[in-house]
């Protein structure tokens, strides 16, 4: 294992952790889940192909760098997302309590991945090492209000659409200081496919809000 060159650990720690994502993606009948009246339409889960693309592509590349375009700490923290991530899916059918506590775990090291994220969106590696990782922590910052509105029902309970705002409002604050543009566009996709509410208005005004913060940022980063 030591002969093996850092690019190639990097690049195979990202693909792996794709990959194990992608299998439990694979599992759950979401046809049997439980669906709150604020989840959006079926059609905004489309964005898991965006999200597992741009991922894989980060991931090839990660084999090729020879400068460090992305730490290791983000790195590390976007592997442990993904795995998280990946309980969820091996979970969510018999234990929605313990599948929604993976879900919210991944949302949470999903952003903090986005926190060391310094991407320069005036160069093409930039985008190539923040989106699928910005992209991922956007999404999981409001799948995770899904996964414990799921829960919470498990139990008898009944959550309000407002469970949707702390980790989305946190990760469009992230997104702005960092500068990493996918999360405000998956928070975005989601509201346009929801129904027209106070809370997805408010997710329409923090993700343009971030979404000019952090493009302005991006592109500074590289003066």
């Amino acid at each position: 294992m030591s002969n093996l060159s850092p690019q190639f650990k990097r690049g195979t720690i990202a693909l792996f952790s794709l990959i194990i994502l992608i299998i439990s993606g694979s599992i759950p009948h979401y046809n049997y889940l439980y669906r709150p009246s604020f989840q959006p339409q079926p059609q905004a889960f489309s964005i898991w192909g965006l999200i597992y693309l741009s991922l894989f592509a980060m991931s090839i590349k990660l084999f090729f760098e020879n400068k460090l375009s992305i730490t290791n700490k983000s790195l590390y923290l976007l592997s442990a997302s993904l795995l998280l991530g990946s309980g969820w899916g091996f979970t969510v059918l018999t234990y929605p309590i313990l599948s929604s506590i993976f879900l919210s775990l991944a949302a949470i090291f999903a952003i903090m991945c986005i926190f060391y994220l310094r991407p320069n969106l005036t160069s093409f590696n930039g985008w190539i090492m923040s989106f699928g990782p910005s992209l991922l922590a956007g999404w999981l910052s409001l799948a995770s209000g899904l996964g414990f509105s799921l829960a919470a029902n498990s139990i008898g309970l009944n959550i309000p659409d407002l469970i949707l705002l702390p980790f989305g409002l946190l990760a469009a604050i992230v997104s702005a200081y960092s500068g990493a543009p996918g999360v405000p566009m998956a928070l975005l996709w989601a509201a346009f496919y929801s129904k027209n509410t106070l809370v997805t208005n408010i997710i329409y005004i923090i993700s343009i809000l971030s979404l000019f913060i952090g493009f302005k940022k991006g592109i500074a980063s590289s003066k």
